[in-house]
């Protein structure tokens, strides 16, 4: 039997033992649990660890990400910058292209309005290049040359253009203008492709480079109405001027014709008074005073004439004119005048037989013939004075052809006006006023036909003129 102190302590160690068994128990769960949380811990340092690295990788890509997106950042800024740069040069550049456009627009409508006045005023520019020895000609010089677009000019050609006494002036201003520089304007005439004669004002000069004539250009301009009216003008004034001197001869002459006349006439009427005059010098003298008379009646006449004439008082009396009858008038009353001056005087007729008469005014016609037959016998001293009479489509045509003093070209165009003769001198020489062509051309026109001459002076005039041919009154 245990004693108290054995049972106590037995008690106690069995106590003490199962509290250590428990504490040994319990430690080593402890332990185990330590160990498991070592164990844990050392995987949560592994992880940790593992965390810590991929942190700092995480980290250390987070800072590359960083340094990237800075870099990127600041790529977008220069990229922005550049963009904003490039926005603005585009603007710029939209700026000038809109600025080159304007100007070219400009340019073009200056060129168009440039063209076009050189159009107007027919003025075209050409260039020659001397190094490439090529000419260029603006679309004005085509028109004005009459060539074909593609035409290729040639300074050879284009000087050939000319006229022939053209030729020289201008070759030698073109060479001029090459060799030594000189600028030239001149005024000449141009024969174009189509056989057109202009004038043109042809204006060049050199163009130097580091002083060397590198090429030539300028200018041509249509001159010809310029031209045309500058010879009206000058064709005026010496119409003008030798009107105003024909009719001061005219007055002269008028007053020679009246005086003379009368001086005849007063003069032998005063001789007539002698009662001892032999009745053969009487009748001479009565002569003289008769044709002094008819000359002084014929210069009347003439005036009244051609004052009728410009107040338009003419009148016509149409009546049926014999044609044959009309010639043997001619003949008797010219023949022998023809023959006393020795002249010869003949008439030929070549008309068809059938006609035999005509329809007019026979006063004006025989005036008309009788002027132009006076005036062939009075400036003719030898040869033969010829009448023509033929049919020339519905009128007849009449010639006197005579081998007198002729008139000169410049004279030609005056010969039918008032107050003329085709030489002043022959106011003197001959008798007349000059008033009997003009006279004649009047009544041709108011017959309905018309007169004009063909002259060689020396050698001789023909006068021809046409009226209807009218078969009834």
């Amino acid at each position: 039997m245990q004693t108290k102190e054995e049972k106590f302590f037995e008690e106690t160690v069995q106590d003490f033992t199962h509290k250590e068994q428990k504490l040994i128990t319990a430690n080593k769960e402890r332990a185990f649990q330590n160990k498991e949380k070592r164990k844990r811990a050392v995987e949560l340092v592994i992880a940790y660890k593992e965390l810590a690295f991929q942190n700092k990788e995480k980290a250390k890509r987070a800072a590359e990400l960083v340094i990237a997106n800075k870099e990127l950042i600041f790529q977008n800024r220069e990229k922005e910058m550049r963009a904003v740069e490039l926005i603005i040069a585009n603007k710029e550049l939209a700026f000038q292209n809109t600025e080159k456009e304007k100007r070219a627009a400009e340019l073009t409508r200056s060129k168009q309005i440039l063209d076009e006045t050189g159009r107007l005023a027919k003025v075209g520019g050409w260039e020659f290049d001397l190094k490439e020895n090529e000419l260029t000609w603006s679309d004005v010089v085509y028109q004005l040359y009459e060539v074909e677009p593609d035409y290729q000019p040639t300074v050879e050609s284009a000087i050939n253009f000319f006229s022939p006494e053209a030729i020289p002036v201008i070759s030698e201003a073109v060479s001029q203008a090459i060799k030594e520089g000189k600028s030239y304007d001149v005024e000449l005439q141009l024969i174009t492709a189509k056989q057109n004669r202009i004038w043109v004002r042809a204006i060049g000069q050199a163009y130097r480079v580091n002083g060397e004539i590198v090429k030539i250009g300028g200018m041509f301009q249509d001159i010809n109405e310029r031209k045309r009216v500058e010879q009206e003008l000058i064709a005026a004034k010496e119409k003008a001027e030798e009107s105003d001197r024909l009719k001061t001869a005219f007055l002269n002459n008028i007053s020679h014709e009246i005086r003379t006349p009368i001086n005849g006439i007063l003069g032998f009427l005063s001789i007539l008074q002698d009662h001892d005059l032999p009745d053969d010098e009487r009748d001479e003298y009565i002569n003289v005073i008769n044709q002094s008379a008819d000359r002084l009646m014929n210069t009347i006449n003439d005036i009244v004439e051609i004052s009728q004439i410009q107040a338009e008082q003419l009148e016509l009396t149409t009546s049926e004119i014999n044609i044959k009858r009309l010639t043997d008038e001619l003949l008797v009353q010219f023949k022998n005048d023809a023959e006393s001056k020795g002249l010869e005087f003949n008439i030929n007729n070549e008309l068809p037989n059938k006609i035999t008469s005509i329809s007019t005014d026979g006063i004006k016609l025989k005036t008309i013939l009788f002027n132009l037959i006076g005036n062939a016998m009075k400036f003719s001293k030898a040869g033969s004075i010829e009448f023509g009479i033929r049919m020339y489509g519905d009128y007849l045509k009449f010639s006197i052809k005579d081998k007198g003093i002729g008139i000169p070209d410049n004279k030609q165009q005056f010969i039918f006006e008032r107050f003329n003769q085709s030489d002043v001198s022959n106011a003197r020489q001959f008798e007349g006023l000059g008033l009997g062509l003009s006279i004649t051309k009047s009544y041709v026109e108011i017959l309905g036909g018309e007169i004009w001459v063909k002259s060689i002076e020396g050698k001789g005039s023909t006068f021809y003129f046409t009226i209807p041919y009218n078969t009834e009154p």
